[in-house]
């Protein structure tokens, strides 16, 4: 593990130290830390299956919601850098 912090440090260390606890709400949806972690896993895999190198920009254009939160943690496990817009 690289001794500077890194943005998905926390993603990592909810699923590992509180796996089970609720890390995002979003009106009837309740996320735990390991779905959590999946979901941005999987979606970072998409990213880099789709061609998302390190560094590429990923531009996120969605309403406000816990699947904009899991789109921008996706992109930087990725290596990309996240630009949002959001509304709502």
């Amino acid at each position: 593990m690289p001794t500077q912090p890194y943005l998905t440090q926390i993603v990592h260390r909810g699923a590992r130290c509180l796996p089970d606890q609720t890390c995002l709400v979003f009106g009837d949806r309740r996320t735990s830390n390991d779905r959590f972690a999946d979901r941005v896993a999987r979606l970072a895999g998409a990213f880099t299956r789709s061609g998302v190198r390190a560094d590429d920009r990923i531009s996120i254009i969605a309403l406000n919601s816990d699947r904009v939160v899991e789109t921008i943690f996706g992109a930087l496990w990725a290596g990309a850098v996240a630009s949002t817009w959001s509304t709502g």
